[in-house]
């Protein structure tokens, strides 16, 4: 790649200590405030909690993350993680080269381990972020997998930075954090403790001392203020933040505005400027619109540009950061999930009514909550009542949409299948209706996206909550689900069990009675079945090299598919289903040349890529190497490329970072495979391809954060070959017409699976 490409802004990033001498003056809020009012500046920002006696910066951001991700966020692993790392590998049995120790963390990796987004970043500005390092997981897995509480306890800080050398640690995290953000802001402990030290005097770039205008408060951080100045100099640059100020208008806070600046001066080294300059631009002031909880000020204001408290913040932060920070405009909908999510657990029917109506995310948000409160309450044993319970089910299972506000969605639907599996144990009669109801949307919509195994286990199920009704509906409905087991053995390779099933949809299939005559749509479901069972023996054929037979069956039933009208959406959707099927078989390379020539061969993917979009995904790369390989025009090419990465029914970028994210081999081959076909769209207009190109950019900064996130790496030379591949990609796609802008995300994210994968050596990938 080119170095014009593939440079970003250089980074010398500020680090900025949040500190007080006593809790309880709004130190952590103010930070946290200030942190996302720079992040929403388009700033890249880390917050670190080095409170590790009672962290809480993560608090602030539980209403930004959805249920999983808060969960993830209390387990991710932090400071107190980082250091045991370095300590424990120091001694015996773990005691390993202390050169490779420190290249380790020279690179950056233990602490690329512990980092983790507090917001969305589709709420933030491009290239920003609001990242945070919390205190420790709750398990420090670096210290013999003990308890948080157990580790911080036992753990020496005199021992780590006198006996082993923990000052390099601090350096390295502290060259690691201004190389890769712009402003990194830490929450101190209280106190004169070590830990305090380090963020006042061995860390930071500015330390603002926060204090409210009591005695104590004062004298505390005039001390702290001349220890900072007697130990660094002039190195750290110490500023007094008061928190707090109340009737500026009093004797009583004259009065404590004059000694405090006495103090400051005679103990804390500051000059009358400087002391009546931070009074001036950083004190906040007392403000009734303070939240009861830990949220931003911004979320809880009527107008947050006319907040006094959401204004303090920003005046704080633009003298502290250097560079002025405006109050955001807030995307109400976000704001007002931010809120839902901060409610009581436990809602009211009449708000479960109403989530049917909202935005299809934010319901999803609102019912992760509700839906794990109702299952822990069932587990424990207590009471639920029904007409709720029975009302948040229905909600889940059928909010327009919903499916595709997010693939985590279906995390959601398969905890509501668990909560009536545990009701319907209590109940059969009750709840054996509503699980069925639930266990067929779910399968519905999420079948191509969970794996074999579940898929399954929940056909299985579900036949057997289907067998013992006797309602042809029921009938029809146990048929399709047994021909959706036939092709689950199939994709596994159990051809025996495929047959055996087939066998069974054939006789269910013969025992629908035929009096009285069933209604068109009945008639249907039928002719679908008949055409499913010689679409397996066609699959079963063409595994065994019986290529005319199974080139004939293919042909005939998609005439009678093409030659069919349907009614239906759910019909429509099924014969759409059929003929993806039937066009990706003709496609594929199984067949010889002088059976399906290369030039069919790529209509037939085209059209499968057409008729079954989502369904296209699972079978991108079989599709993209027959329009390939077909030497298909570069229209051709580019209708394919629209019809797969650039369709808009649905957030094509998170399906492929899903598929294909998962394995660094497979990942390749989605990136040679949408290199080749960038190429071959190179002779069109670069007008005509912009969009897609966009598209392909956006899919491939999903497909490379989910394997960061994943820690996936493979053996070097697939390694290597990997990142050529995205290299070749990315030049591909400037060649073709994106601008250097366009390309900043995709660039961003491939250095920081590059710098944080590279030396995490092999794994089976």
């Amino acid at each position: 790649m080119s170095e014009s490409l593939f440079e970003s802004l250089p980074r010398n990033g500020r680090i900025i200590t949040f500190y007080s001498f006593k809790g309880g003056v709004g130190r952590t809020m103010a930070l946290a405030n200030v942190a996302f009012l720079a992040a929403m500046q388009g700033r890249r920002v880390l917050m670190m909690d080095w409170d590790l006696e009672a962290p809480g910066l993560g608090y602030y951001f539980r209403g930004q993350l959805d249920a999983p991700e808060a969960r993830a966020l209390k387990e991710a692993p932090g400071i107190l993680d980082i250091v045991c790392e370095w300590s424990q590998a120091l001694k015996p049995p773990n005691k390993i080269d202390a050169q490779q120790l420190l290249r380790r963390f020279e690179s950056g990796i233990p602490f690329d381990n512990c980092v983790h987004s507090v917001i969305a970043s589709h709420a933030l500005p491009r290239g920003a972020c609001l990242d945070l390092i919390g205190a420790g997981g709750r398990v420090i897995k670096t210290f013999g997998d003990k308890s948080y509480e157990e580790a911080l306890t036992e753990f020496s800080w005199p021992r780590f930075l006198n006996d082993e050398a923990g000052g390099v640690v601090l350096d390295a995290l502290r060259q690691w954090a201004k190389r890769e953000y712009d402003f990194i802001f830490l929450d101190s402990r209280t106190g004169m403790a070590d830990v305090a030290g380090i963020c006042t005097m061995q860390l930071p770039d500015v330390v603002a001392l926060c204090f409210i205008l009591n005695r104590q408060n004062m004298d505390g951080v005039a001390k702290i203020a001349g220890a900072v100045r007697a130990e660094r100099s002039e190195q750290v640059q110490v500023r007094a933040a008061p928190m707090r100020v109340a009737r500026s208008d009093t004797t009583e806070e004259a009065d404590a505005r004059a000694r405090a600046t006495a103090e400051l001066i005679r103990v804390g080294g500051f000059s009358a400027d400087a002391v009546r300059e931070d009074f001036a631009t950083l004190a906040v002031a007392q403000s009734e619109s303070v939240p009861f909880y830990e949220t931003l000020a911004p979320f809880v204001a009527t107008d947050p540009k006319l907040d006094l408290l959401t204004l303090n913040y920003a005046r704080l932060g633009s003298a502290l950061i250097g560079e002025a920070l405006e109050v955001p405009e807030i995307d109400s909908a976000l704001v007002q999930l931010v809120r839902r999510r901060l409610q009581p657990r436990h809602a009211t029917l009449e708000y479960v009514s109403k989530l049917r109506t909202m935005q299809p995310e934010r319901a999803a948000g609102e019912l992760s909550v509700l839906i794990d409160s109702a299952f822990e309450a069932a587990l424990n044993g207590e009471s639920l009542d029904d007409d709720y319970v029975f009302a948040l089910v229905e909600v889940v299972i059928s909010i327009p949409e919903l499916s595709h506000a997010s693939l985590d969605v279906g995390d959601l639907q398969s905890r509501t299948l668990d909560l009536l599996r545990e009701l319907a144990q209590r109940d059969a009669l009750k709840w054996r209706p509503a699980l069925i109801g639930a266990a067929q949307r779910y399968f519905d919509v999420y079948e191509f996206t969970i794996d074999s195994e579940e898929q399954l286990l929940l056909l299985e199920e579900l036949d057997g909550l289907l067998a013992d009704s006797s309602t042809i509906a029921t009938k029809l409905r146990r048929i399709h689900y047994r021909r959706r087991t036939v092709a689950a053995y199939q994709a596994s390779g159990n051809s025996e069990s495929a047959l055996q099933t087939l066998e069974e949809v054939r006789t269910l299939i013969k025992n629908i009675p035929t009096s009285p005559p069933l209604a068109q749509d009945q008639m249907n479901q039928l002719v679908f079945a008949d055409i499913d069972t010689n679409l397996v023996e066609a699959d079963i054929l063409l595994d065994q090299k019986e290529y005319h037979k199974a080139l004939t069956i293919y042909l005939t039933q998609l005439e009678r598919l093409t030659r069919q009208t349907f009614d239906l959406e759910e019909e429509k959707n099924e014969a759409a289903g059929f003929l993806f099927h039937l066009h990706s078989a003709i496609a594929s390379a199984r067949f010889p040349s002088e059976m399906v020539s290369l030039e069919e061969r790529a209509d037939h993917a085209l059209a499968a890529a057409q008729t079954g979009r989502v369904s296209a995904v699972m079978r991108f790369n079989q599709l993209a190497l027959a329009v390939a390989t077909g030497k298909a025009s570069a229209q051709k090419q580019l209708a394919f490329l629209v019809a797969t990465i650039g369709f808009a029914e649905f957030r094509s970028k998170r399906l492929y970072s899903n598929v294909f994210g998962r394995q660094l081999r497979t990942a390749d081959a989605f990136v040679q495979s949408i290199t080749s076909l960038v190429r071959g769209t190179q002779e069109l207009p670069a007008t005509h391809r912009e969009a897609v190109l966009e598209a392909i950019a956006e899919t491939m900064t999903a497909l490379l954060s989910n394997l960061r996130r994943r820690r996936i790496v493979g053996q070097t030379p697939m390694f290597d070959k990997f990142v050529a591949g995205i290299d070749e990609l990315i030049e591909t796609l400037h060649a073709g017409g994106l601008a250097r802008d366009q390309l900043v995300p995709l660039i961003t994210s491939y250095q920081a699976f590059f710098e944080g994968l590279r030396n995490t050596g092999p794994s089976s990938s």
